[in-house]
This record gives C-alpha cells, structure tokens and sequence, in this order.
C-alpha cells in the first residue's frame, strides 16, 4: 500500500512538472518607481510633487514614511497608502537632507498591454531571449501574480485568452471573484479596456487547471486572432521589430510562435509519445550550455504555440548567442541534432534544423573583398586582352603603308609680267585632272610654276624622262652649269694673262689659278 501511494506521488508530481509556469506581472504605478516620474528618480523630501490632471489611475505609497515638500493632486486620481505607512507633506520647511528640492512629475499615464510579451517575467528564467513571444505571454496552465503592494494600469487583451489561475495583491481569485474585482472602482483603473464592461470581464478567462496531462507538456494558444494581436505590441509603426539584433545576420530564421526573424538557430524535434524522455532532452542541452564554448549561448524546449502547421507530437528547441551574434547557437544545434537523431534514449524519430547565416560584419567584409578582388582580376583581363592586341595588330598601328609621291618641280622663266608673280599648279601631259581609279594608285606628275620666273604653257615645259627601277639618272642644274661655264672662261682668260706677265709675278698669279681652279673642280 505504501509502494502505491509513492507511485501516485510521483505520477502527481510529474503531472504538475508537466503543467503551467509562474508568470508574475513587471509593470505598476507605484510612487517609488523611478521609472514612473520625468527625473528618473524617486521624490525626495523638499520636492514640489505633481500629479498631472490626465493621470487616472492608482498610485501606491511604498511601506514606511514617505515625506515631500508640496503634493498637487488630480481632480480624479488615486493614492493608495500602504497599511503601515505614513504620508508627511512639510510645506515651507526645508528638511535636512542633500535634497535641493524641485518640481517632478508623474507621467505614467498609459496603461500596458496584457498581450505585451515585455510586460511579463517567467518564474525561474533570467532571461527571456530565446523564448518565442507567444510563450511568454499567459498561457492557458499558466498561473498569473499581480504582486502585493503594487498598484497597476493594465490593459486586458483585445481577443479572449485562458488562464490557469490568478493572484491578486497576494489573493488567490476564483473566476468569479475575478469579474467582481474587475466591476469594482479600484478594478477599473487598474485593468482597462476599450471595448466595455462586457469585454471586461469576458477578456481573460481562469479555467482552473494548471496542470497537463501530456507530459512532454502543452502548447499555448497561437491562432491568428492572437498572434496578430501579439505581434502588434513587438513592432514598430513600420513593422519592424524593435529587436535590432536582427538584422546581425544574413537570412534570419523565424521560430514558431515568434513574431520576429532572429539571429539564431532553432529545432523541430518529433517523437513518440511513448518513449519520449523529456528530462533527458533537457539535461543534454543544459550540459553543451554549461560547456565554455556555449557558454554564451541561451537556449529553450518546450512544446511551441499552436500555430496552423504546428503538430501535437513535436517539440522545439530555441538557441541564442548572448551579447551579439556569433554562429555558436548554429554550431550547438548541429551538435544537438547529431546527439538526439533517431535515438531511442531520447525517443525522439526526426530532427531538423534552422540557422541563421553569417553575420552581416563578416559578409560585408567579404563582399568589399571580394569586390576588390574582382575588380583586380578584371583590370588584369583588360591588361591583358589590350596587349595581344597590340602584339597582333602594332604593324597595323605603327607601320605606315609607304605610298609613292612626287615633289613638285619649279621651273624657272623669265618674268615679262605681274602674272608671273601668281603661282599655279597644273597636271603635266598625261595626266588627268581625275585620276582613273583603276590604273596605278601612284598620283600623276604635277609641278608648279615658280613666281621668280613667270609663266610657261604647259606644252612647252620639258619633263624630265623618269627613271627605270635600278637606273640610276642625274640631271644638271641649269643654274650650277651656267656658273661653271662662266668660271671656265674666266681661267681661260688667267692663262692668256699669265703669258704676259713677267716671270717675277707669275707666283702670285699662280696661287690665284690654283684657288680659281679648286672652285671650278679642276686640277692645275
């Protein structure tokens, strides 16, 4: 009998193990909340407090004494004082502190979302990172604290949720205690809601059962009425998420029941309900955290939300570089996956695993890299495409086809009129003054008149014979020969002086012949 009632203990505790988690609500008004007043910092015994006239909603006094120089009030707000507590307004009294005393405003005047994953701190986990946003959330074997001594502005959820149970400033509420809480005053101005007293109380439902009969757990709710009105309190006007960790990586992945794509990586893991050891899986992945390579990395496993693709018999595994994404969450799932592929131990029959890609710092040095690396490459291809072109074509480009020419010949005439002054040019006999095409591309004779001698007919010029390929041909200059010839007569005249000189004259005379003749080309 003993034996059995330790076996029911057992299944008893392992029903509730499997069942709903503590979420404790972070969010209150109250007055020594620093982060409720414009200063960032408590009211100090000489300062003017103030109470705006739109605040409605209660503020709690903290335990003992709280002592400020002036309180200004609203016209239809609340202070709730604490059961042992005192509150001391001191006026013109200056107190004794090294408080310097001025004017600070309460501005928590908004009321926070319940469907706000921010609002809300799960029971046993320091951080919430890795946890997709559904589940974080109240969910229906949850069980919800509104902590003692707190006051709050709490906006209930736009679409009907499920709890398990719910306390209230330390009480322990009944559905029914539930709705009266919230009909009554101090209930309206801590839990508002745009849609009336029947959304109200029909907004959050307290089923009562905290624990799940599944013990590998059970999924909260994430049909797409909730899930959009989830998502809308993780996004910006834009729709961007206001995580701007994500954009860390290349290609994020978006867990199920997530709102938002993240730099990490996560896991589907289907098993059989029969041979699932749940613990197992959760002491395997505490171990690789507890290792020092991951010991940066946070991770979750829990059944995810209900969404449309979900299946009931599927778990998932949730992993996170702390601090800025590396890539370890990628290499710690590989390894997980390898670990629990279709082994019996862990029950689990088919694994399969998402991670982000590479972070962008890294791929955008790859890609400065690669784009210089590339642009090198195609400056040496041009490099090198320029100079075969050069070595196959630089006769083309540096070798000028030689082309026969003709100078123009000046001939000279006596000039008789101002005419002979204008300079013209004609095409000599047997020309034309349009070139036939067909016939040898050398172009036809031509000369030009020289203006220092007047003008010659064409018909009456004389050509010079050109010469044959290999012949050589000189031509005299009339010009040269005429002064040759008038050179020659003048040492004629030497020698006919020279025989009657008289013999003691004669070496004068003939240095002058020698001089005369080495002009004219002769030898004496």
């Amino acid at each position: 009998m003993a034996a059995l009632s330790t076996v029911l203990i057992i299944c008893v505790l392992s029903v509730r193990y499997t069942g709903g988690v503590r979420k404790t609500w972070i969010r209150n008004t109250n007055f020594n909340n620093p982060y409720n007043w414009d200063l960032a910092r408590v009211p100090c015994s000489n300062d003017r407090v103030i109470i705006p006239s739109q605040i409605e909603s209660a503020i709690q006094l903290k335990d003992g004494s709280t002592v400020v120089k002036e309180l200004v009030l609203p016209s239809n707000g609340e202070i709730m004082l604490p059961l042992t507590g005192s509150l001391l307004i001191t006026g013109d009294f200056r107190a004794k502190d090294k408080c310097r005393g001025e004017d600070i405003v309460f501005t928590r005047s908004w009321s926070a979302a319940w469907l706000d994953p921010a609002n809300w701190k799960t029971e046993g986990r320091v951080t919430t990172d890795p946890v997709p946003h559904l589940e974080r959330i109240p969910c229906t074997h949850d069980h919800i604290v509104f902590p003692e001594g707190s006051t709050f502005r709490v906006h209930l959820p736009e679409v009907v949720v499920t709890v398990g149970s719910i306390s209230l400033l330390g009480q322990e509420m009944s559905p029914s205690q539930w709705q009266e809480a919230l009909l009554s005053e101090p209930g309206e101005r801590q839990f508002v809601s745009g849609e009336g007293d029947y959304m109200r109380i029909s907004s959050v439902v307290i089923t009562g059962e905290e624990s799940c009969p599944d013990k590998a757990g059970c999924s909260c709710a994430g049909h797409p009425e909730l899930r959009a009105a989830v998502c809308t309190h993780t996004r910006d006007r834009n729709g961007d998420c206001y995580d701007s960790r994500q954009a860390e990586c290349i290609s994020p992945v978006q867990p199920l029941g997530h709102c938002c794509d993240i730099c990490g990586a996560y896991l589907l893991l289907e098993y059989s309900e029969s041979k699932l050891a749940l613990n197992h899986l959760r002491s395997l992945l505490d171990s690789y955290l507890r290792q020092e390579k991951y010991s940066k990395v946070v991770g979750h496993i829990g059944k995810p939300a209900m969404v449309d693709d979900a299946l009931r018999n599927r778990l998932q595994v949730v992993l996170k570089d702390v601090g800025g994404y590396r890539g370890d969450c990628n290499n710690l799932a590989n390894v997980f996956a390898s670990r629990v592929r279709n082994s019996e131990y862990f029950g689990v029959t088919r694994v399969t695993v998402y991670t982000a890609g590479e972070a962008k710092y890294l791929s955008t040095w790859g890609s400065v890299l690669g784009t210089i690396f590339g642009t090198f490459i195609a400056a040496i291809i041009a490099m090198g495409i320029i100079y075969f072109a050069f070595i196959a074509h630089r006769q083309n480009w540096w070798v000028l086809q030689a082309e026969p020419f003709l100078f123009a010949r000046f001939e000279n005439a006596p000039s008789e009129s101002e005419e002979a002054l204008e300079s013209r040019v004609e095409v000599l006999p047997g020309g034309s003054q349009q070139p036939d095409k067909s016939c040898s591309s050398q172009p036809p004779p031509a000369a030009f008149d020289n203006p220092m001698y007047g003008n010659t007919k064409v018909e009456e010029r004389k050509v010079l014979p050109r010469a044959e390929p290999g012949e050589h041909v000189t031509h005299e200059n009339p010009v040269y020969s005429e002064l040759l010839l008038q050179e020659e007569e003048q040492i004629q005249e030497m020698y006919e002086v020279k025989d009657e000189t008289p013999p003691a004259e004669q070496s004068d005379l003939h240095a002058s012949y020698m001089a005369a003749e080495e002009r004219a080309g002769h030898t004496y």
